[in-house]
């Protein structure tokens, strides 16, 4: 559904006053032109959720909305890339400036230098665009947390079969069924969470085991032959001169 100027004008923080014309509302609904990436609508919720950092800032509606568009973008193509997309007016502009001074130094004439990624720069220090960053960094449960408790007190209430109240404010009650569905659905969402340990199993690959089994093979037939060494008359430290070859064991985890 798209964005409507009263819809804008509700979300508006309080004691601010700003204009909302035909091309912004236009301009809004056509993010996701450019945005494909995304859906028109998840862009409408980072746009209207996000108005409270006007409060403070003297910018005008039409900057907030290119600061969010251009932090949306960030997300998925470089900061370069983004910028061109959302201010291609600026771009048509620097090219031009860049092309005008090209032409001075070809004449020999005193030129400057147009750097467009200086440009970028501006905009990724801008005041709206750092503070839309930080708070588009907050954890949503955490960002949201106030409307869980109301959620979760929507359904209690519901599940004691208490409703909104209807157009005259008078007092409204819910069916049996919506009450169980609401305590279904309240038991889920105060549910303990789940435990997630797991049962590590430790043990000896197929190669190690293997491998300790030839060393306790070879000791053993060692040990044999050093009982035949002693057998036969010879010295024990004539025996225990003989060799054990060395074994190379490799135990992986």
């Amino acid at each position: 559904m798209a964005i409507t100027e009263e819809d804008i004008k509700k979300a508006l923080p309080r004691g601010t006053a700003h204009a909302v014309t035909d091309i912004l509302i236009d301009k809004i609904n056509a993010m996701s032109d450019d945005l494909y990436m995304m859906e028109q609508k998840d862009i409408d919720f980072e746009l209207m959720s996000n108005m409270n950092l006007m409060k403070d800032m003297k910018i005008d509606l039409d900057d907030y909305v290119n600061a969010v568009k251009y932090v949306i973008a960030k997300r998925y193509m470089s900061n370069r890339k983004a910028w061109e997309l959302v201010f291609p007016d600026r771009l048509a502009k620097a090219e031009a400036k860049i092309a005008r001074e090209e032409e001075k130094k070809a004449r020999g004439e005193k030129w400057n230098q147009v750097n467009i990624d200086s440009m970028v720069s501006a905009v990724n220090t801008n005041q709206i665009v750092v503070a839309l960053e930080a708070q588009l960094m907050i954890a949503v449960h955490v960002q949201y947390a106030p409307m869980f408790h109301a959620a979760v007190k929507k359904q209690f209430d519901l599940m004691n079969g208490k409703a909104a109240p209807n157009a005259d404010g008078e007092p409204m009650t819910v069916s049996p069924t919506v009450q169980q569905l609401a305590a279904s659905k309240l038991a889920e969402l105060t549910a303990r969470p789940a435990d997630n340990n797991f049962e590590l199993k430790v043990g000896m690959t197929d190669e190690a085991m293997s491998s300790q089994q030839a060393l306790a093979d070879q000791l053993g037939a060692m040990a044999k032959a050093q009982m035949a060494q002693l057998a036969s008359g010879k010295s024990l430290s004539d025996v225990q001169k003989l060799g054990i070859a060395t074994v190379e064991v490799t135990v992986e985890d």
